[in-house]
């Protein structure tokens, strides 16, 4: 039996969560970024371990404790403004080190 697989391409006026997970040390630095951003930005800003990191990348103190620090930036916005923001922080911080995804966002609200 042959599985496919079907990508789904968001829309450019769908909502979206930006997930941007870098090293604790830059994240000043993408903060002071997104607070520039117009319109202003929804985010948060979340510790978070990172685990899976091949030996030669760690740290001793990662090394013993078994995982790296990194920090998650969770941005609302639509999927047509993530290219944006991602442009706009490397262009501020060019040598960065920071991965992305993008996440369709169905719904939000408040209990």
């Amino acid at each position: 039996m042959t599985m496919e697989f079907k990508q789904l391409q968001p829309s450019d006026d769908c909502s979206v969560v930006l997930h941007l997970i870098l090293p604790a040390s830059q994240v000043n630095d993408v903060v002071d970024c997104l607070l520039a951003e117009k319109p202003s930005l929804f985010f948060s800003v979340v510790d978070v371990q990172g685990y899976g990191q091949p030996q030669e990348r760690l740290t001793v103190r990662e090394q013993v404790a078994g995982y790296q620090h990194k920090v998650m930036v969770q941005i609302e916005c639509e999927h047509f403004t993530c290219r944006q923001i991602m442009d706009n922080i490397k262009k501020e911080m060019p040598t960065a080190t920071i991965s992305y995804r993008i996440l369709p966002l169905f719904d939000h609200g408040q209990l």
